[in-house]
């Protein structure tokens, strides 16, 4: 048998065997609404032939004229939506028969699954279903078999460098598309009788990636002008944001006083808690008080606990650790985003749970795990160097696994126990496109609003409309991201 990535020298290819779609509810609904913008595209042409050279006003129905083109648009975005749900296809893959699986975004897996069967009773499992990887299985009760469809290898949407179909295609290969990966020097050919809505679906998430993409480096490179920016006793957006940090660490006891030996309990330095963010800047108090705001019980339960590590100077060591984790350096910071010197594994799991915060969420969840270790070691202070290079040891083993979410990053470590001690740990996604006005998220250099929760209007912010889709500049909207060709 053929790999997924060697193309079978046969001239008589195995018939593709014939099996319904677990996506049969999606696949059905996109051919409806691909027929009703044809439809709708139809009826905006008629009418521009009818008034084709009118020039009065008078005679030509511009409110008619805008609701046909907004109900286009409607169908456009929810085709567009539905596409970026995935489907799934029967094919032939380098020649071989398959199933190509495309997952909903954000994850976008596409997985390229073979198909066995077994002779076995539908009531009883097959003896031999452990060795298979299995994606889904089937019961096929008039045969009297078990169908099992496993996963042969998979890859995510962001290892796709292009998805194309040749303009003059050769005799016999009208229905193929081809499929071209960063880091292999070999294309795959898929032919499907519905190649095209295949090349549409991978078109709709790979924008939908690189739109994301996009959007989470601005954020990172956001963050990183705060890691450069210093904390300033004159400025009272930073004061508050120790008051923040002091209040929502211990709720129930006043400081008194600003340089204090207060602050020793929260595991600073010093009696001024300014001095130790010299190395990491604003970011390294930014996310202190982000922990503290939005997981104060964790907080306090690691404080409560008394351990053997500084508390706020672990978690400004954390905030280095993250950005030695993304790779960001100076250098990197100052490329454009499209850079892939952007696309290291921690930025890639990022851009896939796109959202605002990931980030933020990403770093309450390592000082959990910092705080798991430091526990099962029974280590001192003299070994916290040695916890720490295994926190990044692990994290790093996480990413290789590429996690799609902050919610499955977690299971992971609840699998392991990790976080059984402490309280109950949920991720804070943030409220999609929520305005925030005059009580919008601060820019931390102090120089205005971000406005927005959501990284869509980061973009809006910046001002971006391009973005590079399948190695050409393409026009993008930011109201529109996921569009594509019907």
């Amino acid at each position: 048998m053929a790999s997924p990535h060697e193309t079978s020298e046969s001239n008589s290819p195995t018939p593709i065997p014939h099996l319904p779609f677990q996506h049969s509810d999606i696949s059905q609904k996109k051919t409806e609404l691909i027929l009703a913008i044809e439809l709708q595209r139809k009826a905006i042409q008629d009418y521009d032939k009818t008034h084709d050279g009118v020039k009065s006003t008078d005679q030509f129905d511009f409110q008619e004229y805008d609701t046909m083109t907004s109900k286009f648009d409607e169908l456009r975005k929810e085709l567009d939506d539905l596409r970026l749900e995935g489907d799934e296809f029967q094919v032939r893959y380098n020649k071989e028969p398959r199933i190509l699986v495309i997952t909903t975004w954000p994850q976008s897996k596409i997985i390229v699954c073979n198909i066995t069967r077994t002779a076995q009773h539908p009531h009883e499992s097959p003896v031999d279903i452990s060795k298979y990887d299995v994606y889904r299985v089937k019961c096929e009760e008039d045969e009297q078999q078990f169908v099992v469809i496993y996963s042969e290898w998979v890859q995510y949407i962001h290892d796709l460098r292009r998805v194309y179909r040749p303009l003059n295609p050769v005799r016999g290969t009208e229905t193929n598309i081809y499929l071209e990966w960063f880091g292999k020097t070999t294309k795959d050919v898929v032919d499907c009788q519905n190649s095209f809505e295949i090349e549409e679906v991978l078109a709709s998430h790979m924008k939908a990636f690189k739109y994301a993409r996009l959007a989470q480096i601005l954020r990172l490179k956001e963050l990183w002008n705060s890691k450069k920016t210093s904390f300033n006793s004159e400025k009272s957006h930073h004061e508050s944001m120790l008051d923040r940090l002091w209040s929502s660490a211990f709720p129930n006891q006043v400081l008194d006083k600003r340089i204090s030996p207060l602050w020793k309990q929260l595991g600073f330095q010093g009696n001024d808690p300014a001095t130790d963010f010299r190395g990491m800047g604003l970011l390294g108090l930014h996310n202190l008080v982000y922990f503290a705001e939005k997981h104060p019980l964790q907080l306090r339960y690691i404080l409560s606990q008394f351990r053997d590590y500084p508390v706020a100077t672990a978690g400004i060591n954390l905030t280095s650790l993250l950005l030695d984790l993304l790779h960001i350096t100076k250098d990197v910071a100052d490329l454009p985003a499209t850079s892939r010197d952007w696309n290291s594994e921690m930025v890639l799991f990022l851009v896939r749970c796109n959202d605002f915060f990931a980030y933020e969420e990403l770093y309450c969840l390592c000082f959990l795990l910092l705080d798991s270790l430091w526990e099962r070691s029974s280590a001192s202070y003299m070994e916290f160097p040695v916890v720490f290079a295994r926190l990044k040891q692990k994290l790093e083993s996480y990413f290789k696994k590429r996690p799609v979410s902050i919610l499955e990053l977690k299971s992971w470590l609840d699998e392991e126990g990790l976080l059984a001690k402490v309280p109950s740990y949920v991720p804070i996604s943030s409220p999609r496109g929520t305005v925030l006005e005059d009580k919008g998220f601060r820019s931390m250099t102090g120089k205005g609003y971000y406005g927005v929760y959501s990284l869509e209007g980061l973009i809006d912010s910046h001002s971006v409309t391009d973005v590079v889709i399948s190695g050409s500049w393409e026009s993008l909207s930011p109201r529109s991201p996921h569009a594509a060709r019907t």
